[in-house]
């Protein structure tokens, strides 16, 4: 699919070289126009029943925050191999990333036919330091 977000530092901090560039870094970025049909909201793959009982399992065990993070990151390696996590359900052109039903924030939209994606702008800038996870701090 392709991965779109409607904040320009979320998709500043996926670009492929965004956590080893040498700065200042120039780069460039698309703004484009979407044709989403029907979205469909998706919770991140951390609610996901899976990933919540790897963190009990966790808790009950007496490992360093390092090996709790690796663990962490393959089950989400795993988990975004699955199929079910990697297409749109049955009658929905696109989901729409929701970070947590607590707060809505809308993380990042994806549709599965590049088609459905119509570049706009090119938008070229230099960073010249790092910016802030956009995510806050954590695993991605």
């Amino acid at each position: 699919g392709v991965y779109l977000a409607p904040d320009s530092k979320l998709s500043n901090h996926y670009a492929a070289s965004s956590r080893h560039c040498q700065l200042p870094s120039n780069r460039s970025m698309l703004l484009c126009r979407v044709a989403c049909g029907k979205m469909v909201e998706r919770s991140p793959l951390t609610s996901t029943p899976e990933f919540q009982q790897l963190l009990l399992q966790q808790a009950q065990q007496q490992i360093s925050s390092e090996e709790k993070n690796r663990q962490c990151v393959d089950k989400l390696r795993e988990l975004l191999r699955m199929p079910k996590h990697r297409t749109c359900p049955p009658g929905s052109q696109s989901q729409l990333g929701v970070e947590s039903h607590e707060r809505k924030s809308k993380t990042e939209i994806v549709v599965n036919r590049s088609y459905q994606v119509f570049p706009a702008y090119r938008v070229s800038y230099t960073l010249r330091s790092a910016l802030p996870n956009p995510l806050g701090e954590g695993m991605r």
